[in-house]
Formats: structure tokens, sequence, C-alpha cells
């Protein structure tokens, strides 16, 4: 079967607040935090997702030392869907099969990270295997974070760190903007916290319902459009270290006219790997850990 790899910049930032301290180094810290959370039982280091019926936990993980590779295999269940069950031979209603409220179907989520060797690092790369029916990369770094967090605050150590992503992007973007006739609007999506303090960003904290998300868009000052440049400045920035800028986004009139758009997050960079399949019509995780690793060593 064939497997798509999404690959990612990751970067980790220091929580603000008083008395906050950092970590001395980023990858021992990290893996870690992976050796005690993934040797906790599944009830203690399991998470439910903020907003979705879906648990997640990490199921185990390899160390390359030498070579600064983590692999990583998260499974993850979403429970609440409950429909009838019929045998499609008869159309007989099978009530004993029906799954309860909280039943869910385990799937399987692979990563893998390359860590930067460069002292006091605090950046590394990452491939997802994409499963529409698991978990992205979002929801992961939802789960780490919050778990990292509770780990270090059972040491009482005061350090509190999360980390980031960001798509990398494949150069069909800038061949997409060379292509452009008119940029009539550039959308830059950023996270609440860097709004300052605002009724805006108390409601995004505050509420579960609201992201926090929040988009900027800049419109042309004058009827030639958004210069191209200008949209190049907000790409050199984007993914950078301490990057504010999560996805940008462009709506432009293609050179005969017509109405275009795109982005970061379609235009992200991907793998290909094709591995056998389980019974379950999952990919063979010792497989694809294989073919991850080589991959990201390319990166």
């Amino acid at each position: 079967m064939n497997v798509t790899l999404y690959a990612y910049n990751l970067l980790k930032k220091r929580v603000r607040g008083k008395d906050i301290l950092d970590v001395d180094c980023f990858e021992n810290d990290f893996v870690k935090c992976i050796e005690v959370l993934s040797k906790q039982n599944k009830k203690i280091k399991s998470y439910k997702l903020i907003n979705k019926n879906k648990i997640i936990y990490i199921d185990r993980y390899e160390y390359f030392e030498d070579s600064h590779i983590l692999f990583l295999v998260f499974k993850s269940a979403e429970y609440g869907l409950i429909r009838k069950v019929v045998n499609t031979e008869t159309m007989e209603e099978q009530k004993n099969k029906k799954k309860g409220k909280r039943d869910g179907d385990e799937e399987t989520t692979c990563a893998v990270i390359k860590f930067d060797t460069k002292e006091n690092s605090k950046e590394a790369v990452c491939l997802l295997q994409v499963n529409a029916h698991g978990v992205t990369l979002n929801k992961i770094f939802e789960y780490l974070n919050i778990k990292i967090i509770a780990i270090h605050n059972s040491y009482n150590d005061n350090i509190k760190y999360k980390v980031n992503h960001f798509n990398i992007i494949s150069n069909d973007f800038l061949k997409a903007l060379e292509k452009v006739d008119k940029i009539k609007t550039v959308k830059l999506v950023i996270d609440s916290e860097l709004t300052g303090n605002s009724e805006f960003k108390d409601y995004a904290n505050d509420n579960e319902d609201i992201s926090n998300e929040f988009d900027i868009i800049y419109k042309p000052s004058n009827k030639i459009g958004i210069g191209k440049n200008t949209v190049k400045r907000f790409f050199d920035q984007y993914g950078r270290e301490g990057a504010d800028i999560k996805k940008i986004r462009v709506d432009t009139n293609a050179a005969d006219g017509n109405p275009l758009s795109f982005d970061t997050e379609k235009m992200k960079e991907k793998e290909y790997v094709t591995v056998t399949d389980t019974l379950s019509k999952e990919p063979n995780v010792d497989e694809l850990k294989v073919q991850m690793i080589e991959k990201i060593k390319r990166y």
C-alpha cells in the first residue's frame, strides 16, 4: 500500500512567565519526556483531544542516539459514532454488534523526528504518516505539549516549553506566485498570543469552541495589487526560528484573469513510500519505520 508523509519543521519555545526556566538541551529533554510518558499505563498517558470525541496516547518509541532520530507510534480512537450494524446479505440489523458510546476503532499514526545537531538548537524536522482516521501533527502536539508540561510540573523544576510545528513548503508555492497577475489579498494565520492583552484573545482562551488562531488579512493600497516581493518577505519569515506566521494564503487573479488561491497548507512538502499492509488494512509499522527513517535523513 502507498503511504503519504507530510514534512514539518519543529521549534521549541519556552512558555512565557515569571521564573519559568528553559531546558539545557531540547533533544535530551524531549526524548526523556517521551520515555517517561511511554512507560505510564494506557489510562494515565491517554488524553482526550479538545473539541473531539477522540483519545490519543503514545504506544511506543525508538530513539537512535547516534543519528539523533526519534521514531514514535501513536494510537487513537474516536468514540460516540453509533451506527446500525446490518448483515449485508439479509439486511437484518445486528444489534449485538453495535458499538457502545465509549467504543471506538483503534488507529495507528507514526511520526519520525530528526533533531538539529547544532549546540543549543531548538529545532528539528518531522515526517508524519498521513492517516485520515488517525491524528494530525497539530493534535499530536496538543497532546505532547500538555503531557511534557505535566511531567516537568511533577519535577517542580519550573521548566515549561511547547513545541510548535510549521509545514515545510515545496517550491510549488513560489512557482505559483510567479504565475499570478494580480494579488488581491494576503491572509496570515497567527497565534492569538501575539495580539497582546485584548478581549479577542480572552474569547479564544476562555471558549473551547473558538480557535486560538487569528487571521490577519492584508488588502492592496492601490489598483495594482499587493506586490509579489511583499508575499516573498512573508514567506521568508514563515517557519523561521521564532516565527509567528503559521500559514499564508494568497488570493489572486491569474494571468488569464481567472481567480486563483493557494496557501502554505496545500503546498506542503510530501514524501511517498510503499509498504505491505496488515489484515486491518493499516501499513506495516516495522516497514514504515525503516522507510520513514531513511526519508528523514535527507532533511
